[in-house]
């Protein structure tokens, strides 16, 4: 890790008695790194010291900040559109992926049995480079509520996903999945009703 500009000293200001308040501490801007540990080496009057980035343990941690994602390894990038980011997350020690928010949709490979998502899957324009996102928009928008999670009655099934799909017990009616009735037959009893009502209307009609 390397300082974009020369370090320099200031006084610190403390109210803890057990701090010296005449300390010293170091402040230095550094450029764009990958998530991750890094070594730090720190050289001040012909002295230098090393803090090794061992197992995960130590070291500097450079991490993403709200707002942005990345994996270690990975720079950190704005945040999707339709999508929520926490950064790194200190309870569970990792950087969160984006997390889709209410009408919306991460088409990642986790939702692909082959594991790869096709163009027609994740149009190009959602694509993120060497990153498995894809936030699309939920058709219809109430689908989706939010993490990847359906709404009752919607399913996220190939080739559409992004809950477009009716779950089992449910059936589309104008673009809406609703629940299938409890007694099927009425349905059959209710059609043939109708029809013999048209008929009756048409010959009453002659």
């Amino acid at each position: 890790m390397t300082c974009l500009e020369s370090s320099r000293g200031r006084q610190a200001v403390t109210d803890d008695p057990l701090e010296d308040p005449a300390s010293t501490q170091v402040e230095c801007e550094i450029q764009a790194l990958p998530v991750g540990y890094k070594n730090v080496t720190l050289q001040i009057a012909g002295q230098s010291g090393t803090l090794d980035a061992v197992n995960g343990v130590s070291g500097v941690h450079f991490v993403c900040a709200p707002g942005q994602f990345g994996l270690d390894g990975q720079f950190c990038l704005p945040c999707p559109v339709g999508a929520d980011c926490a950064g790194y997350d200190t309870d569970v020690r990792r950087s969160m992926p984006p997390a889709p928010e209410a009408g919306f949709f991460n088409l990642n490979s986790s939702d692909d049995l082959t594991g790869n998502m096709t163009d027609a899957e994740c149009p190009t324009q959602k694509q993120v480079p060497t990153r498995d996102v894809c936030v699309v928009a939920c058709e219809p928008q109430w689908a989706c509520v939010g993490e990847n999670y359906c709404a009752v009655g919607y399913a996220s099934k190939a080739p559409m996903y992004r809950c477009g799909s009716c779950n089992d017990g449910f059936y589309r009616r104008a673009g809406e999945c609703v629940k299938c009735p409890d007694n099927p037959w009425i349905l059959i009893v209710a059609f043939v009703l109708m029809a013999l009502f048209a008929c009756a209307f048409g010959f009453w009609l002659n």
